[in-house]
């Protein structure tokens, strides 16, 4: 007669399970992306995103979607020494390398990104 073993799922003491930060990759059309950027989401949430010609990474900021990058998932930002106008860059990265930091401009001021 074949057992079958005793197990639990108390969080206590079950075999616990590795967890990974897993962004999933898409492909969707522009329909499909737009009615997906419409659902509810989380703070932080991202993924990829692929159009049939080049890759773009999307992250919820500031109840927002952002995307961060395109061409091959890399996300790319100016830097320098001194900011930009925050007006003429809204919704772009730059990262200030006195600091070390990164930022976003709203629009209207550069707002830290850690």
């Amino acid at each position: 007669m074949n057992e079958i073993n005793t197990h639990n799922h108390d969080g206590v003491n079950s075999i616990k399970i590795k967890s990974y930060n897993v962004i999933p990759t898409y492909i969707m059309t522009s329909t499909e992306l737009t009615r997906y950027l419409s659902r509810p989401a989380i703070e932080g949430e991202e993924f990829n995103v692929y159009d049939g010609t080049t890759y773009y990474k999307y992250i919820r900021i500031n109840n927002t979607w952002q995307i961060v990058g395109g061409g091959g998932g890399n996300m790319s930002q100016t830097k320098g020494t001194s900011f930009p106008s925050a007006s003429t860059n809204t919704d772009k990265f730059f990262y200030l390398t006195t600091t070390d930091t990164l930022y976003r401009s709203n629009g209207t001021a550069w707002i830290d990104q850690t």
